[in-house]
């Protein structure tokens, strides 16, 4: 079930364990995260609140606001409850 040869190379070279394989599945995992982490920070730059303009960022605050005393009265609601 290999996708790659890193690792899956086991039919018959004596140098690739069943550990190098888990290493190799763990690096690739890692690699696979760090990719993933990489392109989320550049998201979060890109849609960040602190480079918009006013015209977006007073009302995107409000609604911030707003959302945060609406889950204060529902954690509420529910704890009396």
């Amino acid at each position: 079930m290999h996708s790659s040869w890193m690792g899956g190379d086991r039919d018959g070279n004596p140098r690739v364990t069943p550990e190098v394989t888990r290493d190799v599945y763990l690096l690739a995992r890692m690699m696979a995260a760090n990719l993933y982490f990489s392109q989320i920070e550049d998201l979060m730059f890109e849609l960040s609140m602190w480079r918009c303009n006013d015209e977006l960022h007073v009302p995107a605050e409000e609604l911030h606001k707003f959302s945060k005393r609406d889950a204060k009265h529902y954690i509420e609601f529910y704890l009396i409850g």
